[in-house]
């Protein structure tokens, strides 16, 4: 299964999340790799996805594009976002689990003309949604769904993730669940080290 791994803001969950995707899928004995394009900042989450896929490829595959701001891409550094997209695609090939997470939210500005919408559309891959679990979650779900399903790419799912150690109690489940049905995989709590059997179940049931 390949999976382009989008948030409703930065700071939620998309790299714990990836990684226990990339786990799950590496465990399963399948060819698994997980993608970092871009980080700013540091790059420990490239790392961190690096060790839970187990791929045996080099940090600088995993993340090609580095810069040390830790600001949006587009004031971070220049990005070539057909460079990019080529060397992404290259990768994926070799592998029977792809798992690339964004940068920030849907709508973060990689280039003057590109965002992150457009690098997940460059992939072609189904958009699982991580949503972080705190008050504004609802609206901010809403408004990512609909530029997701603006793009034409396929919505693989929406995933609650507890990413504090003591969330709110909101009623956030409660309401992804009832808006979106099938669409919502479930609720991750915080320290989580495997994907719950609830998110399991979504990732092996047959393609309809």
């Amino acid at each position: 299964m390949h999976i382009f791994v989008t948030a409703t803001d930065t700071e939620v969950g998309k790299t714990y999340i990836s990684a226990l995707l990339a786990r799950h899928f590496s465990d399963a004995n399948k060819r698994t790799v997980a993608l970092k394009p871009i980080s700013c900042g540091d790059r420990h989450d490239a790392e961190i996805l690096a060790a839970a896929a187990q791929s045996g490829r080099s940090l600088d595959e995993i993340n090609p594009v580095h810069f040390a701001l830790p600001a949006a891409p587009y004031r971070a550094g220049r990005v070539d976002f057909p460079e990019l997209v080529d060397h992404l695609q290259r990768v994926a090939t070799d592998f029977e689990a792809v798992v690339v997470e964004g940068v920030g939210g849907w709508l973060v500005p990689l280039t003057r003309e590109q965002t992150v919408e457009d690098l997940a559309r460059a992939m072609g891959y189904p958009v699982l949604l991580v949503v972080g679990n705190r008050l504004g979650a609802i609206n901010q779900t809403f408004l990512t769904l609909a530029q997701i399903e603006r793009s034409g790419l396929p919505l693989a799912g929406v995933v609650l993730n507890n990413f504090q150690a003591s969330s709110p109690e909101v009623g956030n489940r409660e309401m992804l669940q009832d808006f979106l049905g099938d669409r919502f995989w479930g609720e991750i709590f915080f320290g989580a080290t495997a994907l719950p059997p609830e998110i399991v179940e979504r990732l092996t049931a047959p393609t309809p």
